[in-house]
């Protein structure tokens, strides 16, 4: 979330295997006039986007914020808002526009808005929007439903600009969307640039149920999200999708924090799982090293996780294998249930009901 995914582990070549998961991770920006797409929402000029992460930088992994402030000296009002609330105060934003939405029974919410609902009282950073659409794979589509629900004006202060498109993953089964758009925030005066990716063809068992999202500034949003044990299951897969050793101590996090703070029903657990790892033609015996304890221990490992802990160490526990241990026997238990399951049938999960 994690966060289209990748393809099978044994389908993927070697230097395939360092990209990003679920086919909305860094991605590497096509040329201008092949996929890019720039609309304006508002009959008033704005001024143009600024340039994301370039894609040297996408292809090596940098870790950047997706909404990225403009620069602008100084403003001291944009100085006192902290860049890690920007990405959560637009996100909850759009949240309240889908609500209102006729498009809202085919947006699921999932991605690091999820995440920082069950994160406990450890803080969560929200870097993107993140959607699984329940229409099929469509880029105009997927940009027009955009624009007309951020046209709506729910008199929050916040307001939505250019829209700049690209497709993910494209020779994917799983292809996705990502749109860029300039956002600006009540109280900011530098526009934003605000990341929303849409994924399709996850499957989903459970499937997803309507929640009401609550944040400190407005009332709830009323939308469709997915369960937390289908997001458990897919962060657990992320960890193999790359291959050994490739994990991201983020996702592993993830999966420590869903563990101790999420609702999780056991007896979802087992079949999301194995829905996760059957739909991307990958088995469960890659797990097999971590619920054995025995993850994580090159020093490259051990290296990955103190960057990651030094970033916002603030509940992070310092040596990797305290991480490792807690879900390692988390996880050991719906492992074995999994494992007996018989095969999962992707194409029955798809068919969800999205019925408010």
């Amino acid at each position: 979330m994690h966060a289209a995914r990748r393809p099978p582990v044994t389908q993927r070549t070697q230097a395939s295997r360092g990209r990003r998961q679920r086919a909305l991770r860094h991605a590497p920006r096509p040329p201008p006039g092949q996929s890019e797409r720039r609309r304006t929402l508002q009959r008033t000029p704005r001024r143009p986007l600024r340039a994301g992460p370039d894609a040297d930088a996408a292809t090596a992994g940098v870790h950047r914020l997706r909404l990225q402030p403009r620069a602008r000296p100084g403003l001291a009002g944009d100085r006192a808002v902290s860049a890690h609330t920007l990405p959560l105060r637009a996100g909850i934003a759009v949240l309240r526009r889908l609500a209102r939405s006729p498009d809202a029974p085919e947006l699921v919410l999932r991605g690091g808005l999820m995440m920082r609902r069950w994160s406990g009282p450890v803080p969560r950073p929200v870097e993107d929007l993140d959607f699984l659409a329940g229409f099929p794979f469509d880029t105009r589509e997927s940009v027009d439903r955009l624009e007309r629900l951020l046209r709506d004006d729910t008199g929050d202060g916040f307001t939505f600009g250019a829209l700049r498109s690209e497709v993910i993953w494209e020779e994917t089964e799983f292809p996705g969307v990502r749109v860029h758009v300039e956002t600006q925030l009540p109280g900011v005066q530098s526009p934003f640039e605000l990341r929303i990716d849409l994924g399709f063809g996850d499957p989903m068992e459970p499937p997803p149920e309507w929640i009401d999202y609550e944040s400190s500034d407005a009332v709830s949003a009323h939308v469709l999200a997915c369960r937390a044990e289908t997001l458990f299951a897919w962060k657990v897969h992320g960890l193999f999708e790359r291959g050994k050793g490739r994990f991201r101590p983020k996702d592993l996090f993830d999966v420590y924090l869903l563990t101790r703070y999420a609702p999780l029903d056991a007896a979802l657990l087992p079949p999301a799982l194995r829905l996760a790892f059957d739909a991307r033609g990958d088995s469960l015996a890659l797990m097999e090293r971590l619920v054995d304890n025995d993850f994580g221990r090159s020093p490259w490992s051990l290296e990955k996780w103190a960057r990651y802990r030094a970033s916002e160490p603030e509940g992070r526990p310092e040596q990797l294998a305290d991480v490792v241990t807690a879900v390692a026997q988390a996880l050991r238990p719906v492992w074995e249930v999994a494992r007996a399951l018989p095969p999962s049938r992707p194409e029955v999960a798809r068919r969800v009901s999205t019925t408010r």
